[in-house]
Order: C-alpha cells, then sequence, then structure tokens
C-alpha cells in the first residue's frame, strides 16, 4: 500500500514538472534544461538522505547496486530527459504526456522478463484503465484540435506541433524511463524507503559526470551559459519538482515491486 502511495506521489510531482519545462523551452533548448536540473537533484537528493539520517548508505552499497543505479541514472536522467524534453518541445506538454504513458509497458515488460515478477488480474487491470486514460486524451486533444480554426504562421499563440519529431523522440525517452525502474528495483530490492534515498545520490551523481564530460566541449559549454534567465528560473524549479518525484518514485521502488 505505502508503495502505490509514493508511485502516485511520484506521478503526480512528475506531471508539475512537465508543465515547468514545457515554459523553459520556449525559449530555452533539451540540453540546457537536462545541464541544469541534473545537478540539482544531487543536491536536493544528499539534503533529504542527511535529514533522514541514510546519507552514509550509499557508500555501503555492493558493486552490482553501484552499477545498476549508476545505470538507471544514465538512461533516465541523460537519455530519457534529453528524449523527453525534446518531444515536450515539439508536441506540448499534452500531446507528449500520454505518449509517457507507454513507459509502463516496458517497465512491466522488463520486471516480468528480468526480475521474475507476477501481473495479477487486479494489476492488469489498473495498467489497461491507465493506458486507456492516455488513449482518450489523445482522442480528446485530437478532436478539439480538428474542431478549431487553424492559428496564423505567426501569431503568438501559434505554436504548430511537430508530430514525427516529437513523436519519434516521446518513443525514445520511454526506453529510456521504462528501462530505469528494472535497473532502481534490482539495486534496491528488500530495502527500506530510506535506502532509495542515497540510492537517488548515486544515480544523480554518475548522471552529473556524464554531463561534466559532455561539457568539456566548448560548444556545450557555451550553450548552457546562454540559457537566459526566464528559461534558467523554470529549469531550476523543474530540477527540484521532477527531484522530489524521483525521491518518492525510489523510495517505492524499494519496498514495492515495479508492477
Amino acid at each position: 500500500m505505502l508503495g502505490g502511495i509514493l508511485a502516485l506521489l511520484s506521478a503526480a510531482s512528475f506531471g508539475l514538472n512537465d508543465v515547468s519545462i514545457r515554459r523553459g523551452v520556449l525559449t530555452g533548448t533539451p540540453f540546457q534544461a537536462m545541464a541544469i536540473s541534473v545537478p540539482v537533484g544531487v543536491l536536493v537528493f544528499l539534503i533529504g538522505a542527511l535529514i533522514a539520517g541514510t546519507a552514509g548508505e550509499m557508500f555501503a552499497f555492493s558493486p552490482a547496486p553501484y552499477l545498476f543505479l549508476s545505470l538507471a541514472g544514465i538512461v533516465h536522467f541523460i537519455w530519457g530527459r534529453y528524449w523527453n524534453y525534446s518531444a515536450i518541445r515539439a508536441l506540448g506538454t499534452n500531446l507528449a504526456g500520454p505518449v509517457q504513458q507507454t513507459t509502463l509497458i516496458v517497465s512491466l515488460g522488463g520486471a516480468v522478463l528480468f526480475l521474475d515478477e507476477v501481473l495479477t488480474p487486479l494489476r492488469l487491470l489498473g495498467i489497461g484503465l491507465i493506458l486507456l486514460g492516455s488513449l482518450a486524451i489523445l482522442k480528446t486533444r485530437k478532436t478539439r484540435q480538428d474542431g478549431a480554426p487553424k492559428p496564423a504562421p505567426n501569431s503568438a499563440n501559434g505554436f504548430e506541433p511537430k508530430y514525427l519529431q516529437g513523436y519519434l523522440c516521446a518513443a525514445l525517452s520511454v526506453l529510456g524511463f521504462g528501462s530505469s525502474s528494472i535497473f532502481v528495483r534490482a539495486a534496491l530490492e528488500g530495502s527500506s524507503p530510506g535506502a532509495g534515498l542515497p540510492g537517488g545520490v548515486v544515480s544523480y551523481v554518475a548522471a552529473t559526470l556524464v554531463i561534466a564530460i559532455t561539457l568539456l566541449a566548448r560548444r556545450r559549454r557555451d550553450q548552457v551559459l546562454a540559457v537566459d534567465a526566464r528559461s534558467l528560473r523554470w529549469f531550476l524549479f523543474s530540477g527540484v519538482l521532477v527531484c522530489l518525484s524521483h525521491v518518492f518514485r525510489f523510495m517505492a521502488l524499494a519496498i514495492a515491486p515495479v508492477t
């Protein structure tokens, strides 16, 4: 029960994050968003672990959990987040969000194949309702767009979704988001909820190191330094929101199966 509540809180926080990212990428870039929001996660998770008194556990993991947590951080915070931000920039939050629900399929498939988890009838019913809800949102959105007058190309509100680019980016992000849950669960299975905090620190540090390596390229550094004040505020806010989401997510996966 506690794992389900934590997962629900994670989903709510992640939804708010998508809204803030959408505002940020109106004038910024997906790489700027990733380079700014990921390091914020190290600080937030570390503060949480210190407050909870579990910070010392990050040095007590065996080699396998370190590997799985690092892989989770890279595929989720680098791969998944970059393509998610690109999808939101191309499609907007309303169109990109429902596609992200297919992350569930990747996570469940991996859990059954690699973690020997079982899908009960009740879980299958819940999964079906989630996917049907996503399809309903997409259909409603399409109906509204078809019935509304097309805005002028140069009008202030004339955002034109780039469907092919957006859905391709969303599909790539789903692979990262879906597989990361398998790595986190493999690393933290059987742990207490508090183990999710030091586990999150390890994942965020691994992702931050990858970003630091990419910033060795001058073009990437210049791109991050060129971020405007408005986008910077939204990216920082997003970094806190998405980190809060992952605090709940790591705690949930420590005590509850992926399914």
